[in-house]
């Protein structure tokens, strides 16, 4: 039997009319593509337990977007019962088990995944290094460890590996830091006691270098920033392909003047408004005297909190957002030295008025209503939460401005908030 859905409009074989019986159960379906169709006779239909990620130490509830109708008894969201649990002090993926039970005995079961995840641990100035005979040298000048969750971790950095600058050659030095998701990660840097007699890896027009190549030309070393052949390091200027690393590449002054640096600390992957305030306390580090300036902006780039301090060595800075939304932030710190030289540091936090599941750190671009979304991409809705897009079959409703996060009606079909 082949159905019309115009039918749907007519009478049937004894004249009684459909009443359009079709199109109100299933228009919304059908209109809309929301995934759930309308509740059925003799059994409760539960929603929104997707499976999700959650950061490593942050809060999940999880009854957060859960509910449970039934086509007899109305919202039974309170008699959901669950079955599992999720530790997210431990990374690991978890089941929970959702059952609700209808007046009528029916239960309607739903299994969801929880991966509790954390990033790993970041090194910095970890490079290849050519110094000068005889000349002191520090592994941990200018190195730092830093992690998402827990902050700065130089201090856990453990250092293997030794340097004898009094004799000429290529020394290994081995970093490695452990967050405390258990997480290790390494870096092995090259370092290079030269004479000056002769220059280390010197530059060749013919060579072909990769991203990461170092190479000394005129007295200096120098690292590729990505595939190059032919053109000569010091010619490319400041964005070309070459980047000037040492100035000691021959056995010059010495170890090089390292680059302006700015470190912070303190800065926590999320925060939670009390009473619409939200206090930062941030410690300061510079390897050279600067004049600083510190803003914290929303996801619209409106500036919500600014400072600006002198700091030779450490600082501690405490800054505030008052009447504070839950949504994404980012703290930026710029700093300028005595001779003109730069630098910045930025790092991205959210906040949050009430419990929810904390999205994974990083940068997130505005909803665009004519943009391609893919299965996990975040973005910032028009009420500055964060939304991840759904995986298949669900996907493909994210590029569709009827399902824009939290301002259209069936966002919840194509979006989850995070």
């Amino acid at each position: 039997m082949t159905w019309s859905i115009n039918w749907d409009m007519g009478t049937d074989a004894s004249g009684n009319a459909y009443n359009e019986q079709f199109i109100k159960d299933y228009g919304p379906f059908i209109h809309s593509n929301s995934p759930t169709p309308p509740p059925v006779e003799g059994k409760p239909v539960l929603k929104g337990v997707q499976n999700v990620r959650v950061l490593h130490r942050s809060d999940f509830d999880a009854m957060a977007g859960v509910s449970a109708i039934d086509n007899e008894d109305g919202d039974l969201t309170g008699e959901i019962r669950i079955d599992g649990y999720v530790d997210t002090h431990e990374i690991g993926t978890y089941a929970l088990t959702y059952r609700v039970t209808d007046s009528d005995g029916n239960t309607t079961p739903a299994v969801r995944s929880v991966e509790v995840y954390s990033l790993k641990p970041v090194f910095s100035g970890v490079d290849n290094t050519i110094i000068q005979l005889n000349t002191p040298f520090d592994e941990m000048a200018g190195v730092t460890a830093t992690d998402a969750e827990d902050g700065d971790l130089t201090s856990l950095i453990r250092v293997s590996g030794s340097v004898n600058t009094s004799v000429v050659g290529v020394y290994s030095v081995n970093y490695s830091v452990t967050d405390s998701a258990g997480q290790a990660v390494s870096a092995e840097r090259k370092v290079t006691v030269s004479d000056g007699t002769s220059c280390a890896n010197p530059w060749d027009a013919g060579t072909i270098y990769l991203k990461g190549d170092e190479a000394s030309h005129n007295g200096s070393l120098w690292q590729a920033g990505w595939w190059t052949q032919g053109e000569e390091p010091g010619t490319t200027g400041e964005w070309g392909v070459w980047r000037k690393v040492s100035d000691s590449s021959c056995g010059g002054s010495g170890q090089p003047d390292p680059d302006a640096e700015i470190t912070v600390s303190g800065v926590a992957a999320e925060y939670t408004a009390v009473d619409g305030l939200v206090n930062l306390s941030l410690q300061i580090a510079v390897n050279e005297a600067m004049d600083l300036h510190a803003v914290i902006t929303d996801s619209s780039g409106n500036v919500v909190s600014n400072a600006s301090l002198s700091v030779t060595g450490n600082s501690n800075l405490a800054m505030s957002i008052s009447n504070a939304e839950a949504g994404r932030y980012t703290l930026k710190v710029n700093g300028t030295t005595a001779d003109g030289e730069t630098a910045s540091y930025e790092a991205g936090f959210t906040v949050k008025v009430e419990g929810g599941v904390t999205p994974p750190p990083g940068e997130y671009p505005l909803y665009d209503a004519n943009a391609s979304y893919a299965a996990g991409d975040i973005v910032v809705g028009s009420d500055n939460a964060l939304y991840e897009c759904k995986p298949w079959p669900y996907t493909a409703w994210c590029s569709s401005p009827a399902y824009a996060p939290g301002s259209s009606q069936y966002w919840q079909d194509a979006w989850i908030r995070l």
